[in-house]
């Protein structure tokens, strides 16, 4: 399960950012897969970060 979510803000190009539960090592994400543990590795993490190419992360 991801630790993140994106919103659309509505304009074209923004979407917000949210972030929330532990980054592991790519190597041991099953373990918290295993108990069922809200995890994200850095390797998912930018896969879905590059299909918001091209948008704008707002901040503040």
């Amino acid at each position: 399960m991801s630790f993140w979510s994106f919103k659309d803000l509505g304009e074209a190009e923004d979407v917000e950012l949210r972030i929330e539960g532990e980054i592991v090592s790519d190597d041991d994400a099953w373990i918290y897969e295993w108990f069922g543990i809200s995890a994200a590795t850095p390797n998912a993490f930018r896969k879905e970060l590059a299909n918001y190419k091209g948008k704008t992360l707002p901040f503040g």
